[in-house]
This record gives C-alpha cells, sequence and structure tokens, in this order.
C-alpha cells in the first residue's frame, strides 16, 4: 500500500536567548486520548529537535485527500517535559506561578501573530497569562509537566504555530575581589551602548571585601552576547584614552544564581560577575 503525507500542523519552540533562536529542552508526548484519534485517523507524530509535526495521508489506497478529512470536533493534548535545569536561569516567562500550576498553550481563540504564524500564547511571548492551575485538566499527573499542549482540529487550524520565549534580564553587577586590582584608583568599566555606575565598595558573604560596577540599564542575556565589556584603568569621561586591564569581561553564568543578599528595598534583579 502506497501512502504519501503532507504537514497538518507543526508546532515549533523558540527562544531569543539562543543563537538560532531555537529552544530544543523539551520532549513532548502525546496523552493516550490522543495516540487513539492518531491510530484512527491515521495523523502521524512526528517529534524534532525544537517541535514536532502532525502529519496526514493526503493520498492513500489510490484516493486523494486533503486535510479537512481529519479535521473532526476534537482536541489533541500533548504534554511538555522539561529536560534543562537551568531553563528559567536565562529564561523570562513568568515563572513565579511555576510552583502552584504549568503552562497552557492552545489555539483556543485568536493569538498573537508574527510573521504569519500565529503563537499559542496570549501575548508576543511566553508570560504569566499562560500559567493555569493544575486542576485544570481533570487528571492527576504522576509527575507535574512543565506544561500542556491543546490543539483543536477545527476549520481553521493553521499549519504551523509557535511557542516563543524571552531571554530574562537583568542588571549586570561585576565584583572585583582580587587583590591586584584594589589599588589602582581610576577603575571603569566601559561598554558600546550600556553604562556602569561604580566603583563602589560591597561586602561578600564570606566577609571579604570588594569592588563593585553595575549597569545602569538592565541588559538581555544570550548565548552569544552582543557585546562585551571592558575593564580599563586611568579612565576620566572627558578624555579618551585609558589603560585596558581586560578586552572583554566574562558574561553572567546561566548555571549559577547569586548568593549575595539583596537590599530587601531594591526590587532590581542582578546577576554577579566575580573578577579575580
Amino acid at each position: 500500500m502506497i501512502a504519501e503525507y503532507e504537514i497538518l500542523t507543526q508546532v515549533e519552540f523558540k527562544h531569543r536567548y539562543f543563537l538560532n533562536n531555537k529552544l530544543e529542552c523539551f520532549t513532548i508526548q502525546p496523552d493516550h486520548n490522543t495516540n487513539a484519534f492518531f491510530l484512527k485517523s491515521g495523523i502521524v507524530f512526528k517529534a524534532f529537535n525544537n517541535g514536532f509535526k502532525l502529519l496526514f495521508a493526503s493520498f492513500q489506497n489510490q484516493e486523494k485527500k486533503d486535510r479537512s478529512s481529519v479535521l473532526e470536533d476534537f482536541v489533541l493534548r500533548f504534554q511538555i517535559t522539561l529536560n534543562d535545569p537551568y531553563f528559567f536561569n536565562y529564561t523570562d516567562c513568568g515563572a513565579k506561578k511555576w510552583d502552584s500550576g504549568l503552562y497552557h498553550f492552545n489555539n483556543f481563540g485568536k493569538k498573537e501573530e508574527r510573521f504569519g504564524i500565529e503563537n499559542l500564547h496570549k501575548e508576543e511571548f511566553v508570560s504569566n497569562e499562560d500559567t493555569v492551575d493544575e486542576s485544570t485538566f481533570g487528571q492527576k499527573f504522576l509527575r507535574k509537566p512543565f506544561g500542556i499542549i491543546e490543539l483543536q482540529l477545527r476549520y481553521d487550524l493553521q499549519t504551523a504555530y509557535v511557542v516563543h520565549f524571552r531571554e530574562i534580564e537583568s542588571y549586570w553587577r561585576y565584583i572585583i575581589v582580587g587583590d591586584h586590582f584594589k589599588n589602582l584608583a581610576q577603575l571603569a568599566i566601559i561598554g558600546k551602548d550600556v553604562a556602569f555606575e561604580g566603583p563602589g565598595n560591597i561586602t561578600l558573604p564570606d566577609n571579604r571585601e570588594g569592588i563593585s560596577f553595575v549597569s545602569l540599564s538592565p541588559i538581555g542575556h544570550k548565548q552569544r552576547p552582543d557585546q562585551y565589556f571592558k575593564l580599563v584603568d586611568h579612565y576620566t569621561e572627558e578624555e579618551s584614552a585609558y589603560t585596558i586591564l581586560i578586552k572583554a569581561l566574562p558574561v553572567p553564568d546561566t548555571k549559577h544564581i547569586s548568593s549575595i543578599i539583596a537590599n530587601k528595598n531594591d526590587n532590581k534583579y542582578y546577576s554577579e560577575i566575580f573578577i579575580y
């Protein structure tokens, strides 16, 4: 029996943190009822690195079929498992509701559309608005999933959907603890588009004293930074001459969460980078 297949629809996960904009840290699994529907209708589920496709038999038993033949009034449900333990360290997706809920991505009603592709979330990027209580789905999960995708097989089913995540932004705080820097009187951190305030004094959790520089505005985290910052000496705003001490300072480590105690009156989110 010869059969030809075409794409019924596909879902792609994207993330602005990554250089290629592809998010490849999820495992997608259709639930029991969805798998049963696939067997009945001949739909094929095919996962790829950053998403999945649904294929339908467009030619079977010497008969040509169009996609409307499988667009019954049925809701497909998929469970999302997160495989990256550091995901929330580089992602801004409204994670504050994560303890009590999970993410629900669906094509119920019109969503944000960009470049002709419809999102499965309510705003331009995944946000708190896409979280629901675990009890919403009327089932007990052995292990709470990261999220649930539901696709209604209706007449206006798109051929492609996107779930798009935004990179986290934070105030970058460089902390210099190397003794050989402490006697330099005109230290500064400079960059192309971001200014830093400092130097200032800071006391670390182990009671060591350090010198700190803090960005005046939040900086987005990227797999490959848009720019690097320099540590310089003999710097003055009036003169462009200075001595470069470190040509390209390190960027925040997404695998590290700061242990520095925050000021209770300061609601800014900081990323600490230590210079020894």
